[in-house]
């Protein structure tokens, strides 16, 4: 089974390594699907991956055959999900 993602990411800058930084999630914004991310929703997740020494895979649309880069930084605040990443610049996607 495929997932479509439920929004789409814009991506407003990248430098010329490849590197970006925005946000991933937004909580209170309602998606396509009618789906609305609540605070702390990758609290557990993130918990997981810490505790774990490994990130989750920064893909193309959530297909896990299309990593795109890596994430460096993926953290919580009050706006929602803040990430930070580093694209693979040779990936046509």
């Amino acid at each position: 089974m495929r997932l479509t993602p439920p929004s789409v990411f814009q991506l407003k800058a990248v430098d010329q390594a490849g590197r970006f930084s925005g946000y991933a999630a937004v909580y209170g914004n309602t998606d396509t699907h009618g789906d609305i991310i609540a605070p702390r929703a990758f609290q557990a997740s993130l918990l997981k991956h810490r505790q774990q020494g490994t990130m989750p895979a920064l893909l193309w649309a959530h297909d896990p055959s299309a990593p795109v880069g890596a994430w460096t930084v993926l953290e919580e605040d009050d706006l929602g999900l803040r990430a930070e990443g580093q694209l693979t610049l040779e990936v046509d996607q």
